[in-house]
């Protein structure tokens, strides 16, 4: 068990003695505090500017930085909303932090785990002080000031990661169009689709949406996690049931389709029906990327389980590739619907909702975090839900997906 690449909420009271037990040295990423420290924030703060690290309060440390006793602090509410408000009140910008309370079996005592990133959006200043500091290899004094010339270096290194992840977001794009029109083209000869759904213009150059496309990957890609070939394996993994009823995994297409690497990463792509098209690419950086069209019979048009199901579906394998692969932190994701023009939106009792949307996309991106993922799937959910709704001039309240995923999705998903 590694507590650098282990999901922030499985690490327990007993890991941290395992790991104490190992004599694992403090370094410029592992930190040992006895108590909650008066400076907390310039600790936090010099991780994510360097190579991010580890604070696991309530163990006490030897002259050499060996841990010597792990009792623990006393278990109280509120310890993981103390770090949260120092990050928010003391750092410029905030650094995201994940934070882990693992108290013991009597509740009495607690370990609190506070791991950082290597952050691209650095430099991260303690704003009490208006400093800049960076871990360094010196056991009797973890952080020092960044030099301006460090500051400069640190700065620049959030511009380049960030387009980065736009580099590679679009390059999934265009790889997407090239494979999904070269898969409908086949599926075609003979006049397969209907003329009403064909198009010559939009991204596709083909045919006619609606078209849903999600994104994932972390939130300042620069590390190669998984070489193609690898991933081909991580794909296979990472697939969870797929409970609409299609008999395949997510994400689709799961079967008559075969994976193939490109280069940086893998996709799988392909038509079962010429109504039904689907595209996945996942790539050494870590994105995740998934294209769909919403089409059913005659008309065209989005019904609210499926787009439910889909997004559901996306996070659950999202977070089965990113532990994969071997990733937590900080995410950037995206939601776009694109082709909505005379398109029907269906509600989770398949009524017709809403008036045809006077948008021809929704597009939504949001930064959030592996442990949000996990802890907070279904509220983000909803609110994808409702920013599709919007577009049709109707709502739809947390409640209703709560009751759809407590009479429907619960007892089907099987993850």
């Amino acid at each position: 068990m590694s507590l650098y690449a282990t999901p922030i909420n499985e690490i327990t009271w007993q890991d941290i003695i395992d790991f104490c037990q190992t004599g694992t040295p403090e370094s410029s990423y592992l930190d040992y505090k006895l108590e909650f420290p008066k400076n907390l924030e310039k600790t936090m703060s010099a991780m994510a500017n360097t190579y991010g690290g580890i604070v696991i309060i309530g163990i006490d440390e030897t002259t050499d930085g060996k841990p010597k006793a792990w009792d623990g602090i006393a278990f109280q509410k509120g310890l993981s909303e103390r770090v949260y408000n120092l990050d928010i009140g003391n750092i410029s910008p905030p650094v995201i932090p994940e934070v882990a309370v693992c108290a013991n079996d009597d509740q009495s005592r607690t370990f609190v785990v506070i791991r950082m990133h290597a952050s691209a959006a650095a430099p991260h200043s303690v704003a009490t002080e208006n400093r800049t500091y960076r871990r360094v290899g010196n056991v009797t004094d973890w952080e020092k000031d960044a030099p301006l010339d460090v500051i400069e270096w640190l700065i620049n290194r959030r511009a380049e990661a960030t387009k980065f992840a736009t580099r590679l977001f679009m390059e999934a794009s265009e790889r997407a169009d090239k494979f999904i029109t070269a898969n409908l083209k086949q599926a075609n000869k003979g006049g397969m689709l209907p003329t009403k759904f064909l198009s010559s213009q939009g991204p596709m150059n083909f045919i006619a949406g609606p078209w849903l496309t999600l994104s994932v990957l972390p939130l300042y890609p620069s590390e190669i996690f998984k070489d193609p070939p690898q991933l081909l394996e991580v794909l296979s993994q990472m697939r969870v049931y797929d409970y609409r009823g299609t008999g395949e995994k997510f994400p689709l297409p799961s079967s008559n389709a075969t994976a193939r690497t490109v280069r940086g990463g893998v996709v799988c792509s392909g038509a079962p029906d010429p109504n039904f098209i689907v595209h996945t690419e996942i790539n050494s950086f870590g994105l995740y990327y998934y294209r769909q069209r919403f089409i059913r019979g005659k008309e065209a048009e989005i019904r609210l389980e499926e787009l439910y199901a889909r997004l559901d579906q996306y996070i659950e394998s999202a977070l089965k590739f990113f532990r994969l692969i071997g990733y937590e932190g900080p995410l950037k994701l995206r939601m776009c619907i694109e082709g909505l023009e005379s398109v029907v939106l269906a509600g989770f009792d398949k009524e017709e909702l809403a008036q045809p949307s006077f948008d021809d996309f929704v597009c939504l991106e949001s930064t959030t975090g592996t442990n949000v993922l996990r802890e907070r799937k279904l509220e983000l959910i909803g609110s994808q839900l409702r920013h599709v709704c919007w577009a049709f001039a109707t709502d739809i309240q947390q409640s209703k997906v709560a009751w759809y995923y407590e009479e429907f999705v619960k007892r089907n998903a099987r993850y």
